[in-house]
């Protein structure tokens, strides 16, 4: 009976020993001053590189000194990032390998404290205007084209104030438009009188302007609060496009959206107006401003993709008769090899998507 208890606790013992762990500090990038109560987040990597959200991470907490430690993390890849309020959450570059009883010291960090935006949007009058969607938007080019993507965002309360907090240093865009989503989403249940005119507050950049390339940037350090900003909104004239969907696929399966002609409909940042649709394919977008657009039925679930696009050109006058026609489909194969690998060779690459964007 000793010899089984002495060989458990030596068996208990070189497992303790051999035990993983990672620990690490977290500074103020500004300072070099510790940063407490920041999480540092471990989450396993699909073979993609992205988190696997499936699979259980692990967190530690920083104490007053700025340090952290992990014990017990089990083996394998992870992606990290550190999160705390005021500052810029930091994604570690690349992933962090643990081994079986290995031991990862001195994963440090240097947290960049954010800017803030804050301001207020009135309409022509200097009246404020609540609901409003504000956002911060960074020029970044995307498969060869220069899109403006979102980097932060708020609603404007009933005084028309505004705060955008967590930014990094750097030249922005600031918006705003007349509904946030879920007034959007509301919207589309309302049904206008087709021939009666009707107005909408416009899309408008900073400092009031409704034309992009107007717009003024907003430069931001590091730690800045940029106060004072004032953007005024005016309604201009909206219209609607009505039309019908000739396609195979039912109509319970499909959506109706308008997007602007040139942007990618399945860009999260790219924004869309969804149509009230018919059982008998028929449809009405309402408070469409003048643009191009293109008017798209798409799968309303499932995989991202376009079952007809019909271009549209709204000026100064409602558009009927709109017919969106099935788009042919075709067939495109190929191969995915990694650049030096030898022909033939299978890729170490897995969970790879491809899209085609028109």
């Amino acid at each position: 009976m000793r010899f089984i208890t002495a060989t458990l606790f030596l068996a208990l013992a070189a497992n303790a020993i051999a035990q993983q762990a990672i620990e690490g500090t977290v500074l103020n990038a500004s300072t070099g001053t510790p940063v407490s109560r920041a999480q540092v987040a471990f989450r396993r990597a699909a073979p993609n590189g992205f988190p696997n959200p499936q699979a259980p991470g692990f967190a530690a907490d920083t104490n007053s000194e700025g340090k952290f430690e992990l014990t017990h993390i089990e083996p394998g890849s992870y992606s990290v990032e550190v999160q705390r309020s005021g500052f810029v959450t930091q994604q570690y570059k690349g992933q962090i390998t643990v081994n079986p009883g290995g031991r990862i010291r001195s994963l440090d960090f240097k947290l960049i404290p954010h800017a803030v935006v804050t301001g207020r949007v009135l309409d022509q009058d200097g009246t404020p205007l609540a609901g409003m969607e504000l956002q911060l938007l960074r020029p970044q080019s995307i498969n060869g084209m220069q899109q403006l993507l979102r980097a932060g965002f708020a609603q404007s309360s009933d005084t028309g104030e505004f705060r955008i907090a967590s930014l990094p240093a750097g030249r922005y865009l600031l918006s705003a438009t007349n509904q946030n989503s879920y007034q959007a989403f509301l919207s589309n249940s309302l049904r206008y009188d087709f021939d009666k005119p009707q107005l909408g507050y416009a899309k408008t950049f900073f400092p009031s302007t409704t034309v992009e390339a107007e717009a003024r940037h907003l430069d931001l350090n590091s730690g800045q609060t940029l106060s004072g900003i004032e953007l005024r909104m005016k309604q201009q004239p909206v219209f609607r496009i009505r039309g019908k969907v000739q396609a195979a696929t039912p109509i319970k399966d499909l959506r109706v959206i308008i997007v602007t002609r040139g942007t990618d409909p399945f860009m999260a940042t790219t924004e869309t107006k969804e149509a009230i649709l018919n059982p008998d394919g028929t449809f009405e977008i309402s408070k469409v401003f003048p643009g191009n657009y293109n008017v798209m039925a798409t799968m309303a679930t499932g995989a991202r993709s376009t079952i007809g696009k019909t271009p549209v050109d709204v000026s100064v006058e409602n558009v009927n008769n709109v017919i969106v026609n099935k788009i042919e489909a075709f067939t495109v194969s190929g191969a995915i090899r990694i650049e030096g690998s030898p022909v033939g060779t299978p890729p170490s690459l897995a969970a790879i998507r491809i899209f085609f964007t028109a």
